[in-house]
Order: C-alpha cells, then sequence, then structure tokens
C-alpha cells in the first residue's frame, strides 16, 4: 500500500492510501480531528476518525488534477499512465504548476519543495536536495525538470489556443497559460543557477 500525506501549513490533515487493487481511501489524523481548528477538507469528506468512503476519497483526490491534453502532457512527460491519479497526485510537478495557479493555496495546501516563501524551487540546488529527500539521482531530476519546462510553453500554448477557440471570453485559462509559461522560464534559469 501507497501513501501520501496531506498537509495545511506544517499540521498533517492525514493520509491518502492506495491499494494493489488502485483503491483509494483517505484518513484524517488522530491530531487533526481533536485539534480545536481541524476541518473537513471537503464536504465529502467529514471531519470524522477512520477511513473515508473509498469513492469520496478517490473523487476528491483526482478531481485536483489536471484534465483532457493537459494531464496527457503532463502524464506523458513523468513517464506516467494518464489513468493512474495516484501516481500523478504523487508527482511534484504537478503542485509545482498549480501552486503558482492559485497563489493563495501555496502556503498551507500545496507541498513545499524548496525553502523559498512560496516552496518553489528556483536554483539548482533546491531541485539537488529534493532529489536527495526522494532518493533518486540529480541528474534524473534535473533532466526531468528540464525536459517539463522546455516542453510546458508549447502544450499550454496549444492547449490555450483550444480553449480560446471554444470559450472565447475565457480569460482565466489565458492568465493560467501566461503562468505557467513564466513558471516554465524560471525553472530553466534555476537549474542554470
Amino acid at each position: 500500500m501507497d501513501q501520501l500525506d496531506v498537509y495545511f501549513g506544517q499540521r498533517t490533515v492525514g493520509h491518502m492510501n492506495v491499494d494493489d487493487l488502485g483503491r483509494f481511501t483517505f484518513e484524517y489524523a488522530r491530531s487533526w480531528v481533536e485539534e480545536p481548528g481541524g476541518f473537513a477538507i471537503s464536504l465529502s469528506l467529514p471531519l470524522a476518525a477512520g477511513k473515508q468512503d473509498e469513492r469520496a476519497s478517490h473523487a476528491f483526490f483526482a478531481n485536483l488534477l489536471p484534465e483532457g491534453r493537459v494531464r496527457q502532457l503532463v502524464a506523458r512527460r513523468l513517464g506516467l499512465s494518464e489513468t493512474n491519479d495516484f501516481a500523478l497526485l504523487d508527482a511534484p510537478f504537478y503542485d509545482l504548476l498549480s501552486t503558482g495557479i492559485y497563489p493563495r493555496l501555496s502556503r498551507r495546501l500545496a507541498m513545499k519543495l524548496a525553502e523559498t516563501p512560496d516552496g518553489i524551487p528556483t536554483r539548482r540546488r533546491d531541485w539537488q536536495l529534493f532529489a536527495e529527500n526522494i532518493g533518486v539521482g540529480s541528474a534524473f531530476v534535473f533532466e526531468t525538470v528540464r525536459r517539463f519546462a522546455e516542453e510546458m510553453p508549447q502544450g499550454s500554448r496549444a492547449l490555450e489556443k483550444e480553449l480560446k477557440d471554444r470559450y472565447p471570453r475565457f480569460t482565466v485559462a489565458r492568465a493560467i497559460m501566461t503562468l505557467l509559461r513564466k513558471r516554465s522560464r524560471w525553472i530553466l534559469q534555476g537549474l542554470d543557477r
């Protein structure tokens, strides 16, 4: 069984697990349930001790992932199946991008990958520490991050065009795609520092 921890700031909210059959479960940490400031992360996952409903757990966390072409691009670049929700949730690169899209969440919900205020790696050393922490070679991390950052702008432009054609007044998509390209440039600059 694989497990991902869920945090709110520095506090552990709970643990998401997936078994060998791909079934998701989420369970709030005892400390979170007993804490006066603890809260349910979703109406479908009420604050209570014990394992939450499998379908509600899977639906909530899978809904955090990108859809369509962006999901395909992310999965392909990470060498993952686009149907493997757990592996995609475990991929730090998606979280890296989502912290930029939703900056107000970065200090509370997103995983921190660096010691910068927003937790976003800006230097080569940040990625090296990340590689050490997860137990993989830094060359692999550098190569994967560089490839992802180099290809994200092209993918975001294609998606932006598709969204613009379908939804001409959907300006949020344009802002998100612009931010993805900006983050990609920052990542590439940071790898060279």
